[in-house]
């Protein structure tokens, strides 16, 4: 009699089979910071926002979702004989057989091709800056075999979704849509090189460059904690340029405090602390903005 897990699978569980796996592959949360920070180059223009009213945003959406998921598949690949050996890693679904690189790379090249489709929806400037993200998403991978400013190629992409967003929005780039670029390339970087404090003897002992494996764990957090100072301030900038009203700081404020007290405690703990305060850092800063300039919309809607 044939066991029940050597059955072949239904339609339906092969298909609940690939989406658990690239749910896994993919980690939502850094989608959700992606689509926070295009929507605050999107809140912080004037006027009201047309979310809902041009068919558009849909493929903007699809666009940025389809690139991080594209942007994951390729680094996941690119890394999986680095991941089988790495203990931290191991687990992961390629390296453990759970999916193949075929299947793997049939997503990738997939939510590529969508993303790039999406981008033909746009003006030339979004289009080119699409482009750019495409490229810089290839590329990210293959960083950390040649440099330890792997980081900021990650910072980059995201610095794009805010004026791309802006762009969308009211056509052109507006000075707060600029200070949340700033503010989504220093938050990403500086979270990447706190993420990459987990590999630094790993990193260290393939060869592999990371802030954290060429200049240690002192240097590292200081250079995080310097970026999330200048995200900080930019998104600061940014809420001001763009009239936000003075009430909405309070919460802007207990935001800041409790990614502050996060902050504090992986300073003093840091190897227990970062795999838990990785993903809060990551959302925590774009959530935040999106939500500070969401109210202030709807302050103002109702005022």
């Amino acid at each position: 009699m044939r066991h029940r897990e050597d059955r072949p699978l239904t339609v339906a569980a092969s298909i609940q089979r690939h989406v658990l796996l690239f749910k896994e592959t993919v980690l939502p949360w850094q989608t959700i910071s992606g689509l926070a920070w295009l929507l605050a180059g999107v809140f912080c223009c004037s006027g009201p926002v047309r979310l809902f009213s041009d068919w558009s945003f849909l493929a903007l959406v699809v666009g940025v979702t389809s690139a991080r998921f594209s942007g994951m598949c390729w680094n996941r690949l690119i890394d999986w004989q680095i991941d089988s050996r790495n203990p931290r890693t191991a687990r992961r679904a390629l390296p453990s057989g759970r999916i193949s690189p075929q299947e793997l790379a049939a997503y990738a090249l997939l939510t590529l091709a969508l993303f790039l489709f999406t981008c033909f929806f746009f003006s030339p400037s979004i289009r080119w800056i699409g482009i750019a993200v495409a490229i810089a998403v290839l590329f990210y991978s293959f960083t950390k075999r040649f440099t330890s400013s792997c980081h900021f190629v990650l910072g980059f992409i995201h610095a794009c979704l805010p004026i791309a967003g802006a762009l969308w929005q009211c056509g052109n780039v507006t000075l707060s849509a600029a200070l949340f670029s700033v503010a989504a390339f220093a938050a990403v970087s500086g979270t990447d090189i706190l993420y990459a404090m987990q590999d630094e003897l790993f990193d260290r002992r393939f060869g592999l460059y990371s802030i954290p494996s060429r200049f240690g764990t002192g240097k590292a957090l200081e250079t995080a904690s310097m970026l999330h100072v200048i995200a900080f301030v930019a998104i600061s900038f940014a809420l001001i340029n763009a009239g936000v009203t003075p009430l909405c700081y309070i919460p802007w404020g207990v935001c800041m405090i409790s990614l502050l007290t996060l902050w504090h405690s992986v300073w003093e703990n840091p190897s227990e602390k970062l795999a838990k305060a990785f993903p809060i850092l990551l959302v925590g800063f774009s959530l935040s903005s999106l939500i500070i300039l969401a109210i202030d919309k709807a302050w103002k809607a109702l005022s």
